[in-house]
């Protein structure tokens, strides 16, 4: 596989995690904060390593 395909494939990977994180933040929204707190800085933990691949690459 080329690195090209492989960087898209953990893209994807992560975009879906987000995509779940979030769903499941705005669940508990209404349950518990501590939780939804927790899961937000997830979210941008994931999404902050998704902008390191696409500016820098994977093998960096």
């Amino acid at each position: 596989m080329s690195v090209t395909a492989i960087a898209l494939g953990i893209a994807f990977v992560i975009f879906d995690l987000l995509i779940i994180s979030f769903v499941v933040s705005e669940i508990l929204d209404k349950k518990n904060d501590k939780l939804r707190e927790i899961i937000s800085k997830k979210h941008k933990i994931l999404h902050d390593l998704k902008m390191h691949i696409f500016k820098n690459g994977v093998g960096t």
